[in-house]
This record gives C-alpha cells, structure tokens and sequence, in this order.
C-alpha cells in the first residue's frame, strides 16, 4: 500500500493552514488590524530566519521555521477574509433612483426576473451588492451581465426569517456579496449603455442562451428540456421541485449539476479532436491554448459553478504540468486548484457545492483504489460494474457526514442509482455535444436530437421509479457540526488504517467510534433534559412554541397552517421532537377579553416568567399584568399601554413584526432595567432554553438565528 506522506504534497500543507484561517476570519471578525499587524511580523520573523541565520541555528529549533510559515498561511487566510467581505447595511440611503449594473445572467421564472448586480448609492464610494425582483417583466426585457439601468423601486437591507434548522438565506446572501434587496415593477427601469467590464460573462450568457434556444426547439415536453439544460450546460432554474425531489431521493442529483463528469467529458473531446488536428510536435503549444481555451469557455457558458471550476482548475493544472513535461501529483493539484479558487473568493468555502465537490474528489483518490483491489472480477462486465459501484462509494464516504448535515436525509439506493445513471449521463452527454454541433444540419440533428431526448426520458423515468420507492430514503435525521468533525475523525483514522497498516491505527477508529456514541448519548440525553420556548421569526403572524422533552405544545398559532408546517418540522428535527402534546408549560394562565382580540397567557419557563400579550389592550387594562422577564408582544397598538407593559419586563421585551418593533421603540425606556428589546423579524427566532439538571439545578439561556447585529435603536 502506498504510504501517507504530507511532505510529498507542499500544497496540501499549505491548504490545510490556509482553510482555518479562512474559517477564523468568517467566524471571529474584527481583528483584521492586529491579524495584519502579526502577518507582518511573521513576514519579518521568516525574512530573518532565512537570511541572516541561516545556517547559524541548531537543528533543535528548526521547528520555529515550520512554525512561522504556518503562522504566516493562517493569518494570511484571516486577512483575504477580511478584505473580502462585503459591506452590511442595516439602513439604506434614500434617493429617487438607484444606479444598478447586472452582474449575473438573470433568472425567469414567468413575468418574474430575478437578477444580482451592484448598486451605487448617493455618497456612498464603494458599490454594494443587490438582488433585484422585478415583476410584471415580459420578454422584451432581456437583461445581460454588465447591463446597467436606473432603478427606481423599494430597496430593503436583508430581512429574510431565520428559524431553528431552517435555511439562513440572508447568511448565503451576504457570501455571495449582496447586503440589500430590491424590489418593483420592470417598466420602471431605464436602461443606460452597458459596461466593459463584464463583456466574457455576456458573451458567455449569450451563447448559453443560444444553445438553450436549440434544446429548447427539439424538446418533446419542458421538462425533458429542463433536465436537459441542466444535464450540458448547467441551466437548473427550469426544473421543477418535483424532479430535482426525484433525482434527490434516487441519489442522482450530482447528475444535475454540471461537474467533473462533464468537464471530463469535455475535455476528452476536445482533446481528441485537437489531436487529430495537430499532430505534429511543433503544434502542441496550439493544441494547449485551445484545449485550455476549450476548458474555459465551456466553464463560463456553464455558469462557473464551484464543481467546475474546480474541475477546470484541475485539469488546467494537469495539462500545463504535461506540457512542460513535469510530474503533477493529483494532491498538489487538488490543492492547487482549492488555494486558487479560495484566494480569488474565499468566502467559496462556505458554499455547500464547493465542500461537496472537493470532498468527493478527494475521497475518490483517498478511497477507491483500496476499494476497487477488495477483489477483481474474472469478467470484463462485472468488473466495469465494480469499477463504477467503488468510484460512488468512494464518494458517498467522503461526502456522507456533509449530505447528512445539510440535507438531513440519505438515499440508501445510491450505488444502484449511480450504475444506472452515470454511464446513462455520459451517453446523454457525448450525445448533446453532438446535437449541439450538428444543429444546423436539419435530418442529421433532428435523428441525434431524438435519441438525445429518449435516453433523457429513460432517466427520469429510472430516477422517479427508485424515488418511489418507500425505503429507498432515509428522512429526518439531524446531526449537530460536532458530529460532522468526529465522523471526519473516524474517515481520517480509516484512512490511516489503509495507508499505514491495518493492525497498527485500530486505536484510531476505536477513539473515533468511542467519541461518536459518546456525543450521540450525551446529544439524546440532553433533548431529554431540554425544556424551551421558541418565538418563529415570520414576516406578520405570530408563533410560539413550548418544548419540553421530545415533546411540542403550540401555545401560539395554527400548525395546519400552510406557511408554518415546514418552519415548525425544521425546528423539530432540529430539537428532536416526536410528538406533540397538549400539555401546558408550568403555571399556565390564559385569559382573553372579546373585542379587538384581547389575549394573555403567563407561564414559566425554569426560573423565567413569560407573558404573551396580543391585541388592543389599553393602558387601563394592561395596569395590574405582572412584572415578567421575557414578554412577547403583537399588534399592541397603544403607545400608553406599551409604556405600561415596557415596566413590567426585566429582561427581554419581543416583538415579531416591523411596525409593533417601531411602535415599541417609541414607548421602550432603553435596556437598563427594563430589559432589552428584540425583533424577530429582523433578529430570527428566538430561543430560551431550560435544562433541569439532576442535582435540582435549572440552567437557562436565550439567543437569536439572526447572523448580523441588532439594528441601532
């Protein structure tokens, strides 16, 4: 067996100080002074190290060396983070018109375009990044990247919900650059003269477009053609839910997304077809620049997804070493191509695609071989198969505990679901090439473009018989990142056990086994234990719910309502409740009064004392309510009656939408003894949490989903 030597791979070194450096800037900013200021000195350590004493220092302290390099790398990751990240708003500047330049190709869904682009506001140097919905917009308004226009709609600064399991949308937002919203109707644009700047990526768009176009006149159904779209060129908006469900569940939807296998594809291709056309040794330089160029603009007509720019990276990085005749080692490569990409936009490693697809290529290196010599099968067939079923396994270890973590379910028929579909996409692909190519010639494409489209309707129909399947999906499961960190520690002794003897690193797995069953114990016996109330971040209604065990009590709102199943089975999952319950929290008092939907319930929560108060209680009424540390407040319309209610709470005063937050800060005194204010909408949820421990003691706590600071009161 080969052995596992980091000093081999210089790269990956690198990789592996760059990345936490990465993660500290994301996660602990507002250092990025003291980070540069200690990067210099390290600079300066490393400078003197290997001019002036060099040679002068004992081998005993060679490790400073080692030392300040990956200090260096660290700090370095802290500070490309903090450079890179984009600016928060949480007011916006008010103007009659907005300058606005298109940054991506935009996306249609009916007479509504959705787009991300830059916008220059008054007095204000740098740009910021936007999301613009536009309503009502017709064919006629076809906007291309680096168009620009004057906007004169609603521009809001992130106000997405955020709840307990659900999806942050503002975190995802803010990663890819945007810090506002906006949104009004497509006839009120006015369109000036596009910029320079963006001209590949409107080429690009354009020629996807184009290519969209010839799918698009062949396809029997739309969704054939959207699967199609997505299948050669990347374009997913036109899938419908029910097919990216079916190809979720079957396993298959790495099929969907442009990566590795196409540009794979590609590339071989490309490289056939260069070979033929330039055979002569004098012409290799030529036949580099096009295949790289070929890579290329493939890359940008797909969209530069994470999956292929990371495929092109690599493959330019193994051609390049090929052409200058040197040995490229496929981790450096993998390396390489990771540091190139982080340093362009760091903020990549928080893109579920990005982890995904580097974790499956590296867990095809890692595991595979080992995999595939298990046994070797006599017959050519069975041994392809083989081939196939360990190259997917291979994968689905590496990317088990991410899939598990993000998506909270498993396809247990994945291995039979990549022998189908992955040499059925491989066909499909070299067949859309083909069609593509030879669209102009009518007889010859309409011929290809036919078996194109049944191979596609043999897919769908493959991928929603497996999905049919009842067992076929494992749902519901919720693992916490520290499971995700052990079940890596457990792949990371396994590849020990392969790489460096198999009698000699049990001891790693047994620790990794013995860590993953201590914190799942100690995780189920903690939901046992937990006891906690949490009020939903909603744009109008609101919802509070009581937990207490692996049991849920709504004290607030309908849970057959439409908008509140899934944000309340995300919570759920999340908590791990099993079932609800009709029981009340402990001291539970309710009281309504008719008219102007006038209610009331008090209850404790450990030590706590809550309050929910709703409806147009006046300052008379409101006077005898006693003192609580957490009340929850909606549609409260007296200013008087809010004054009253703000001195009766000492800790924690909520509000859930927009204008009872502003009502509230009229009549709200400040924090000091009168607690602090807090908006679910523009905080997320908010938690508080009880554990009644055994020796008698009950440990309390309170925090909100929301990733950016409260709006300056």
């Amino acid at each position: 067996m080969t052995s596992l030597n980091l000093n081999q791979y210089p790269l990956v070194r690198v990789l592996l100080f760059f990345l936490p450096g990465i993660a500290l800037g994301e996660y602990l900013p507002g250092y990025t002074l003291p980070a540069w200021a200690l990067f210099t000195v390290t600079l300066g350590g490393l400078i003197v190290w290997f001019w002036l004493l060099r040679g002068r220092v004992a081998m005993g302290f060679h490790w400073v060396s080692g030392l300040l390099i990956a200090l260096a790398y660290l700090l370095f990751g802290y500070c490309r983070v903090s450079a890179s990240r984009g600016e928060e708003l949480s007011a916006i500047p008010e103007a009659p018109h907005y300058l606005i330049t298109v940054k991506e190709a935009p996306v249609r869904k009916g007479e509504r375009v959705t787009l991300y682009g830059n916008v220059c506001f008054p007095n204000h140097q740098p740009l910021v990044g936007i999301r613009v919905v536009l309503k009502d917009a017709g064919e006629e308004v076809a906007l291309l990247p680096g168009d620009r226009f004057l906007f004169s709609g609603r521009v809001v600064p992130l106000h997405f919900p955020v709840n307990p399991g659900g999806f942050d949308y503002n975190l995802f937002l803010r990663r890819k650059g945007i810090a506002c919203l906006a949104y009004g109707e497509a006839s009120s644009l006015v369109l000036l003269k596009p910029v320079k700047r963006y001209m590949i990526q409107r080429v690009a768009t354009k020629v996807r477009l184009k290519l969209l176009e010839r799918l698009a006149a062949h396809a029997p159904s739309d969704g054939l053609y959207a699967i199609a779209g997505a299948l050669i060129i990347g374009y997913d908006d036109n899938l419908s839910p029910e097919s990216r469900a079916n190809f979720s569940r079957a396993g298959a939807m790495h099929i969907l997304c442009v990566s590795g296998l196409h540009v794979g594809v590609m590339f071989l291709i490309i490289n056939t077809l260069l070979r033929y056309l330039f055979r002569r040794k004098r012409m290799r330089w030529i036949r580099y620049l096009l295949l790289l160029l070929g890579l290329w603009s493939y890359a940008f007509v797909t969209g530069l997804s994470p999956s292929v720019m990371r495929a092109t990276v690599m493959l330019s990085f193994v051609v390049t070493g090929k052409e200058l005749e040197r040995h490229t080692s496929i981790h450096n490569s993998i390396a390489a191509s990771a540091l190139f990409l982080l340093f362009l936009n760091p903020l990549l490693l928080f893109s579920i695609g990005f982890q995904l697809s580097y974790l499956a290529v590296i867990s095809i290196v890692t595991f595979h071989k080992p995999l595939s010599g298990i046994f070797t099968p006599s017959c050519r067939i069975f041994r392809w198969g083989w081939d196939l079923l360990s190259v997917s396994l291979a994968a689905q270890l590496g990317i088990v505990p991410l899939t598990l973590y993000y998506f909270h379910s498993f396809p247990i028929l994945f291995l039979l679901t990549n022998l189908v579909v992955i040499p059925l996409a491989s066909l499909i692909l070299y067949l859309g090439i083909a069609f593509l190519l030879l669209s102009s010639i009518p007889l010859l494409s309409q011929g290809v473009a036919f078996l194109f489209y049944l191979l596609i309707a043999l897919l769908q129909r493959f991928t929603q018989w497996v999905s049919g399947i009842a067992w076929g999906v494992v749902d519901h499961i919720n693992i916490t990142g520290l499971h995700v960190v052990v079940i890596f520690f457990l792949l990371c002794a396994l590849i020990l056990l392969l790489y460096r003897g198999i009698y000699r690193r049990t001891r790693w797995v047994w620790l990794a086994l013995t860590l993953l069953f201590g914190i799942c114990g100690t995780h189920t016996a903690l939901l046992r234990l937990q006891q906690r109330v949490v009020v939903y971040s909603h744009y109008r209604d609101l919802v509070v719910e009581y937990m207490v065990g692996r049991e849920a009590t709504l004290l607030h709102g309908e849970a057959s309502h439409p908008g509140f199943a899934s944000m309340l089975a995300d919570a759920h999952r999340k908590y791990g409740i099993r079932a609800r319950s009709p029981a009340m929290p402990p001291g539970y008092y309710g009281m309504s009064l008719s008219g102007k939907r006038r209610t009331a319930q008090f209850f404790m929560l450990g030590e706590m004392r809550m309050a929910i108060c709703e409806g147009g209680w006046s300052a008379k009424e409101v006077a005898d309510f006693p003192c609580v540390d957490v009340l929850i407040l909606k549609g409260v319309r007296s200013i008087e009656a809010l004054e009253v209610l703000c001195h009766k709470v000492t800790a924690h005063l909520v509000t859930v939408g927009i204008s009872d937050y502003e009502r509230v800060q009229q009549a709200f005194q400040g924090e000091g003894e009168h607690g602090s204010l807090v908006c679910t909408a523009l905080e997320g949820a908010l938690v508080l949490w009880a554990y009644h421990l055994p020796s008698g003691r009950v440990v309390t706590s309170i925090k909100t989903g929301r990733w950016s600071p409260k709006p300056p009161r």
